[in-house]
């Protein structure tokens, strides 16, 4: 393969038998779960910005164990090679916030939310850098076991389109059992998944999906005070109240929920489209 994030399995010593990989995907699963759950009991000893997504390191330190000592391969392998990771995820981070708030105005515009006006106080600086710390930790480690990790391995012995469909499906389950979900809701985290997807090939890492995801969920919790996957949280500098019929505003599982989410992934997904069938300039991905 000759895109940097799918030739990252090459690098170890996947077997060559689709069967067998089965077993190295499980394998990895249970490793990264584990890894989480470890962590888990910090959820007791942390400020609430951090105590629900500070243990997704969990899922870092498991997945550089399993690279490392199962596969034998380079842990930079699973994505993170990159000339300017930095820029990359800054640039993701940038997008993110301005995807959530096109979604945010939408609502406002045809009069599915209200803004409450800005609610900055020294009191609210600590907790919105510290839950700007917890969701890097989540978003990424998201992106690292399923675009990162899982999409490349099953594409590498099953074909890119189950490999797809695999992230998709384990990003849909885990965030299908959340509170106030809807069939909007679900439909809107496979379009995710595979806009992220054809992002991170595009890109050939994910340093700038990490960015965008961890951007996204801090803007709809601690930027406008909407739930995130039905996960509500409080401190937000423009608190929004949602009014709309729940199709449209997502109801209790937040603007994820929302058709207007639905054709802004739409529109995301045709724009990345024409990215990869552009011609290239040398030197792009």
């Amino acid at each position: 393969m000759d895109n940097r994030l799918l030739a990252g399995p090459a690098q170890g010593r996947l077997p060559r038998s689709p069967l067998l990989l089965v077993g190295v995907v499980g394998g990895g699963m249970l490793v990264a779960l584990l890894g989480a759950l470890l962590l888990g009991p910090l959820v007791f000893w942390l400020p609430p910005e951090l105590a629900a997504t500070l243990p997704f390191g969990g899922i870092w330190l498991a997945l550089w164990i399993w690279v490392s000592g199962v596969e034998r391969r380079p842990f930079r392998s699973v994505g993170l090679e990159a000339a300017r990771p930095v820029e990359a995820y800054l640039r993701g981070a940038g997008l993110g916030l301005v995807s959530l708030s096109l979604v945010v105005a939408g609502l406002v515009l045809v009069g599915a939310a209200r803004l409450e006006g800005l609610k900055l106080s020294a009191e609210m600086l600590l907790p919105l850098a510290l839950a700007a710390l917890g969701y890097s930790v989540q978003g990424s480690a998201e992106e690292l076991l399923l675009r990162g990790w899982l999409l490349p391995v099953v594409a590498w012995r099953g074909g890119l389109v189950v490999g797809l469909i695999a992230q998709a499906a384990l990003f849909a389950l885990l965030h299908g059992a959340n509170p106030g979900v809807t069939p909007i809701a679900l439909l809107n985290l496979v379009l995710v998944s595979f806009v992220l997807a054809f992002w991170a090939l595009a890109e050939q890492q994910i340093w700038p999906v990490m960015g965008w995801h961890a951007a996204w969920n801090w803007a709809q919790s601690h930027l406008f005070g909407l739930p995130v996957s039905g996960l509500n949280f409080t401190a937000a500098l423009l608190p929004t109240t949602i009014t709309g019929p729940e199709w449209l505003s997502g109801g209790g599982f937040g603007v994820e929920g929302s058709i207007l989410t639905s054709v802004l992934l739409l529109a995301s997904g045709v724009v990345l489209a024409r990215w990869r069938s552009g011609p290239r300039r040398a030197g792009n991905p």
